[in-house]
């Protein structure tokens, strides 16, 4: 992850997860569902999704943009690389 400060978090899958638990303990019932799917590509073994969320993170409104990369393994898509840019979202929350 990476902010508009230039600030870099890397975590490797538990650590990931782990970070994802406290972010929804800290979000209390707010909901994070809002997505928007800009593109999404595929090559038959890989696959690239760039998707835009709006969340709540430690209290504060933010626009996520991940960009996913994929591989097809044992007959499911596995996420390879995530990487999430996080800025401020002054328009707050989708209602």
């Amino acid at each position: 992850m990476i902010d508009t400060d230039g600030t870099l978090a890397e975590f490797d899958k538990p650590g990931f997860i782990d970070m994802l638990a406290e972010t929804v303990r800290e979000s209390a019932g707010v909901d994070n569902t809002w997505a928007k799917y800009n593109a999404i590509h595929a090559d038959g073994a890989h696959g690239h999704v760039l998707i835009t969320r709006k969340v709540q993170l430690g209290g504060e409104d933010k626009t996520l943009v991940l960009s996913i990369d994929l591989a097809q393994e044992d007959a499911r898509w596995q996420v390879t690389r995530e990487v999430i840019f996080v800025r401020p979202n002054p328009d707050g929350m989708p209602q």
